[in-house]
């Protein structure tokens, strides 16, 4: 996602590898062509603290609220690399709660803004809100009950952001790419007919959703069986604003004409 490069030339082998401070991001390139940047939730490439050379604000980002890994109810988010706070409440709705704020001073200033948003759930062990939880009450299994709790409450944030968005009236012209990282856990949940679960390759890790809203220029519902993958969303991005890739090997592609029908 963000160098547009596949892990075997970034060097994230796995997810507990951190990002080379050498690479060159999709913020860096955005905030040097005048674009504000904020990063709120999962950040899981490397540590947020302030003296780690791979946080959020050297990778780019003016500010952020983060995590290094994933979080639930009642999160521990560091705010620009400070010690981690507690923040009472549900996960997902405290993130796009932050980052409505990040995206309301913006427009405030006038200023175009590129805002990452990674949730901290779903992921196990899964601790959801009783309400939500009790929307599934006809589910035995625990596990698998607060999981749908935590997606449902990702839901509504996701509800919310796009409220926000609509309120600040920047929801037309702004694209809205949302999109998972991998598949379910082996026993969290079906994959349909696909083979495989989270930690594997074949489609059932990998093969996930995605999900692009942009009024101004996709302005009827269509689908498409594309395969894409997420190092296309820098060269995408890149592209749509007439800006330049980096000059290094970039594996993703532009998805521009298929945005653009």
């Amino acid at each position: 996602v963000m160098t547009g490069r596949h892990p075997n030339r970034s060097g994230v082998f796995s997810w507990n590898y951190a990002i080379r401070p050498e690479e060159v991001t999709i913020t860096q390139v955005l905030k040097k062509a005048g674009y504000r940047t904020g990063h709120f939730g999962k950040w899981h490439l490397g540590p947020v603290k302030t003296d780690s050379p791979v946080n959020p604000g050297r990778c780019g980002f003016d500010e952020y609220l983060s995590h290094d890994n994933f979080f639930e109810l009642n999160p521990p988010l560091s705010r620009n690399g400070a010690d981690p706070e507690i923040h009472k409440g549900e996960s997902s709705e405290i993130i796009v709660a932050e980052a409505g704020k990040f995206i309301r001073k913006v427009r405030a200033e006038n200023k175009p803004f590129f805002v990452v948003i990674w949730f901290g759930s779903p992921h196990g062990p899964y601790r959801a809100l009783e309400p939500d939880a009790a929307l599934y009450a006809d589910v035995e299994d625990e596990e698998r009950r607060n999981r749908y709790a935590e997606i449902t409450a990702m839901d509504r944030a996701m509800g919310q952001l796009r409220r926000a968005m609509q309120n600040l009236r920047v929801a037309d012209d702004t694209l809205l790419w949302y999109c998972s990282d991998n598949g379910i856990p082996n026993k969290s949940g079906p994959t349909a007919s696909l083979r495989g679960s989270k930690g594997n390759l074949y489609e059932g890790g990998i093969r996930v959703p995605a999900i692009i809203e942009w009024p101004a220029v996709v302005t009827k519902p269509r689908i498409s069986t594309m395969p894409c993958v997420t190092s296309d969303i820098m060269p995408t991005v890149l592209d749509l604003l007439g800006l330049e890739l980096p000059d290094c090997p970039i594996d993703g592609i532009s998805l521009r004409p298929l945005i653009e029908g």
